[in-house]
């Protein structure tokens, strides 16, 4: 008989509900049961334990009252304590008739306990009538005997009642705490059973569901794995839905068959060309000189695509013209060395048109385009792409890399594809590489200004100081000649770092055998002065710590030589800027113009120590010339 498999998850589930339901019926009911108990006899036992603590309090507050009226000789408080002691007894009344006692032995102690209330109130009205007809000794004994007494006998009872009921509260919640947890063991009992079922009805419907299932499942793996020739026997199952799916599968396998052939080998290639895209913009983007990044661009797509030609054009300076930055072989370097280049808005090109719209323009088979423009350099170009380099920040064309192939319809949506991703890459590296270029002008620059100001700040050094030179020669050691010492000078300013120069003959000490040690005094690379180290009585061979030693002397005499000079050129600036202001000062207290040309004339002669100053002011009449007197 064919059962769906439909109709065999529903019968599962719809027993499944079945248990649940029973499970839930009984679970249920046995918590209505406890939850009975608890709001019927624990919490009536609750209420009754509440009313008679409530009596309690009332009753000794009647005694309360009592001791009150008994201390007090104010007739008018005495009424008001005796109002209140009867407003308490009704209380005490009140109370006592809503307990309804929940055993036979409550309802006796509530007897006991009214037999013993009522001689309380006698005898309470009697410590009354004594304590307000004046004779209060009399009342106080009374109340401290014979109505004490009475009250504690009758509290006595209603204790012992709410404690009784107390007690039969808890005993109660306490049944019903077994019910409950009887109900919760019961619902965790048929929890099982359910599971157990379920489980078995489960192993029943794998067998006969999941088993076709994996074995679809394994042929699957084993079509993933490769092994293209699994297919499965429809006859092997029932002919259900189990079966549809099976045949569908082999369908399916049939298919994947026919594709995964040619499949494989596109895949191989595409990925092979997005690994060398990759590869390539990784490459591109560490280069930062445009003119070898273009170079290396296209000899690397023209050696792994095996396109016919490539080659980039850049746009101009003036923004008209795309002119060939860089392309491969013979035809490229011709190209690029007689400036080839095409005019943007030219009506017959490829190149012009991907720059004009910023679009990948292609054309399978160039000689039936009509605005292919033909080059003579490259006869055999069949096919033809054209792709924008364009900036992602705003979109603006810089160039286009144009692909040549000497076969019609070859180049594809792969090749425009993986050729916008490089040429964005290329865009990107293009961008870079000028920006480097612009920042590398822009600090040589900066340092060839800082080097001129360097320089010209210590020739007037030079000039003001007429050198600088100290020589420190040990005592009994030969003097050297000013020329040995001018030569090591001009030698190791030469070599521009510390060295071991050999000392001429001719230098005045012929008898020297050692050589000297010598290194430059260089700020910013500009040599100020030098140190020379000389042995002249000795074998001394100069080592590589010693070279190490002096050029550290060395760069440290230049950091703190440099500090020193702007120190002082910030102290002339300081002391000119403040000679200007005392000269301002006392020229703008002159009274009269011939007061302030005397002034000036004298501030600046004392200031420069010249003799003579001579100050004039006022323009002659045209014509005429001054006289001197």
């Amino acid at each position: 008989m064919r059962v769906s498999v439909r109709y065999r998850l529903l019968a599962v589930i719809g027993v499944i509900l079945f248990l649940m339901g029973i499970s839930a019926t009984f679970v249920i009911t046995e918590f209505k049961l406890s939850n009975n108990l608890i709001e019927e006899n624990y919490l009536q036992g609750q209420v009754n334990v509440k009313t008679l603590g409530d009596a309690i309090t009332a009753a000794e507050q009647v005694r309360q009252r009592l001791l009150l009226l008994v201390n007090t000789s104010s007739p008018e408080e005495q009424e008001r304590q005796q109002q209140k002691i009867n407003d308490a007894a009704e209380q005490v009344d009140a109370l006592v008739e809503a307990y309804a006692p929940s055993t036979a032995g409550g309802q006796a102690l509530i007897e006991d306990f009214d037999a013993a209330w009522n001689a309380y109130l006698s005898a309470a009205d009697k410590v009354a009538r004594l304590a307000m007809g004046g004779q209060r000794e009399e009342a106080f004994l009374a109340f401290e005997g014979q109505a004490d007494h009475e009250l504690q006998y009758a509290l006595d009872h209603l204790r012992l009642a709410q404690d009784v009921e107390d007690n039969l509260a808890r005993n109660r919640f306490l049944l019903a705490e077994r019910r409950y947890l009887q109900a919760r063991n019961g619902a965790m009992a048929m929890t099982v059973v359910i599971l157990s079922v379920g489980l078995w009805l489960a192993y029943l419907l794998a067998k006969t569901v999941a088993e076709p299932v994996e074995a679809m499942a394994r042929t699957a793996q084993k079509l993933a794995a490769g092994d293209l020739s699994q297919t499965l026997p429809v006859k092997a199952y029932r002919q259900d839905e189990i079966g549809v799916l099976v045949d569908a599968f082999n369908r399916m396998a049939d298919r994947i068959r026919g594709l995964v052939g040619s499949l494989e080998e596109r895949v191989a290639a595409r990925t092979r060309r997005l690994e060398t895209i990759a590869a390539l913009s990784e490459r591109l983007n560490a280069i930062l000189d445009v003119d070898r990044l273009l170079d290396e661009m296209v000899h690397r797509l023209k050696e792994e695509f095996d396109y016919y030609h490539v080659h980039v054009y850049l746009l101009d300076e003036t923004g008209k013209n795309l002119v060939v930055a860089a392309g491969v072989g013979d035809a490229g370097a011709v190209m690029k060395a007689s400036g080839y280049h095409i005019a943007l808005d030219a009506p017959t090109s490829l190149v012009a048109r991907a720059a004009r719209s910023g679009r990948v323009v292609r054309a399978d088979n160039v000689r039936e385009t009509p605005d292919w423009l033909p080059n003579p350099l490259l006869p055999d170009t069949h096919a033809e792409m054209a792709v924008p380099i364009v900036l992602a920040e705003d979109g603006t064309v810089v160039g286009v890399l144009d692909v040549q192939h000497d076969q019609t319809g070859v180049l594809d949506e792969t090749d425009a594809t993986l050729l916008r991703t490089l040429a964005n890459q290329v865009a990107v590296a293009i961008r870079n590489a000028r920006h480097f270029a612009s920042v590398q002008a822009q600090l040589d620059e900066a340092r060839a200004t800082q080097e001129k100001y360097t320089t010209q700040a210590w020739q007037k050094v030079q000039v003001e100081r007429r050198g600088v030179v100290y020589q420190r020669t040990r005592p009994g050691a030969p003097r050297l000649s000013r020329t040995l010492s001018q030569k090591i000078e001009r030698d190791i300013l030469q070599t521009g770092k510390p060295a071991r120069l050999p000392i001429n003959r001719h230098s005045g000490n012929a008898d020297l055998k050692n050589p000297a040690l010598a290194a430059p005094i260089q700020i910013q690379n500009q040599p100020i002065g030098s140190i020379q180290l000389i042995e002249t009585e000795q074998e001394h061979p100069w080592t590589d710590d010693d070279l190490a030693l002096i050029e550290a002397v060395a760069e440290q005499i230049a950091q703190t030589a440099e500090t020193i000079r702007l120190f002082d050129e910030i102290h002339r600036r300081a002391s000119r800027e403040q000679t200007i202001r005392e000269i301002t000062d006392r020229l703008r207290a002159a009274p009269t113009l011939e007061a302030l040309l005397e002034t000036a004339a004298r501030e600046l002669g004392m200031r420069l120590q010249i003799p003579h100053t001579v100050l004039e002011i006022g323009i002659a009449p045209n014509g005429a010339e001054d006289e001197q007197p």
